[in-house]
């Protein structure tokens, strides 16, 4: 969908909860550094997105934390 409607708001910000949620996931498995590559990916995407701004930068806090743990 990205390819063949690459200005489509909607399309971008689907492909940005997507990859939150891919992050999401590799959070629970414990593939940090994955799930880190993702939220940024969904940062970069739909930047202009508040609330999912907002969660992407609490789960980045996150995997920082649970860096420093390991």
């Amino acid at each position: 969908m990205s390819e063949r409607y690459p200005n489509s708001p909607e399309v971008t910000h689907w492909q940005a909860v997507t990859y939150h949620r891919w992050s999401s996931e590799l959070i629970l498995k414990g593939k940090l550094r994955e799930a880190e590559i993702y939220l940024k990916k969904a940062l970069n995407i739909d930047s202009k997105n508040r609330e999912l701004v907002f969660e992407v930068k609490r789960d980045l806090e996150r995997v920082q934390q649970l860096q420093t743990q390991k």
